[in-house]
């Protein structure tokens, strides 16, 4: 596991570099590129060299904001998975188009940085803090299941993992047994969408992460929207 740091305030690079030293440690080995300042970033980097990025979204003086680096490292072909440390939420709803999968508000605390990390998998065999059990025994994680689909009298959920269980149960069911978590939404007839795997919002189509789409009703188009960048925020303020 390879990890790209930017930061460009020393103490506050200097904590982030120590917690994510900390979790790595507890999980496996890996290694930390600290930047403070995004042409160094810019200069060492090459498409794949890393596993993640962290990337501070006020840098200082800099005409560039982190998201303006990031869509950078985009344009040049890196899709790894990015996550932006920020003292304001107001960069949310600009991520989007970066494909940013997690937000943190500082100050970072240690719980906050390695629950984020553990929702993005750098952890292997990181696991999902709840499980629901639903009417028919079924084990359902809503924390990493990326979205539920009905066909006829089945569901299909898919995971974060890429496994797909093919249930025999009634959608409504589902959604009312799963009813209570911010971050499912009820995107379409037949479809629910966990917010935390959506990338952004295109047309009418909820685009995730690894490039699915998955259809918004056209009545609830603006409501998804406002869902999307209120779960960002949600996260942002680590209202879980």
């Amino acid at each position: 596991m390879r990890i790209a740091i930017l930061d460009n305030e020393g103490p506050s690079l200097d904590r982030l570099v120590a917690h994510v030293r900390r979790y790595l440690d507890l999980h496996g080995d890996g290694h930390i590129d600290a930047f403070d300042n995004p042409d160094d970033l810019l200069a060492m980097h090459r498409p794949g060299a890393y596993d993640l990025l962290m990337l501070d979204c006020i840098l200082g003086n800099d005409r560039r904001s982190g998201v303006d680096v990031l869509l950078e490292l985009r344009r040049r072909g890196d899709t790894a998975p990015a996550m932006l440390v920020t003292s304001s939420p107001d960069f949310a709803v600009s991520g989007y188009a970066a494909d940013v999968r997690a937000y943190l508000l500082k100050p970072v605390t240690y719980g906050r940085l390695a629950g984020e990390l553990d929702r993005l998998g750098v952890a292997r065999g990181a696991s999902p803090t709840h499980v629901v059990r639903l009417s028919d025994g079924h084990p359902v994680a809503p924390e990493t299941m990326v979205f539920a689909q009905a066909e006829r009298h089945y569901v299909t959920i898919v995971d974060a993992a890429g496994g797909r269980e093919r249930l025999r149960m009634n959608f409504g069911q589902l959604e009312e047994e799963l009813t209570g978590w911010p971050q499912l939404f009820h995107a379409n007839r037949g479809i629910l969408v966990n917010l935390d795997f959506v990338s952004r919002l295109e047309g009418g189509d909820f685009v995730l992460f690894d490039g699915t789409r998955l259809p918004v009703g056209r009545r609830l188009v603006v409501r998804a929207r406002e869902a999307l960048a209120g779960r960002g925020f949600q996260r942002l303020r680590g209202e879980e």
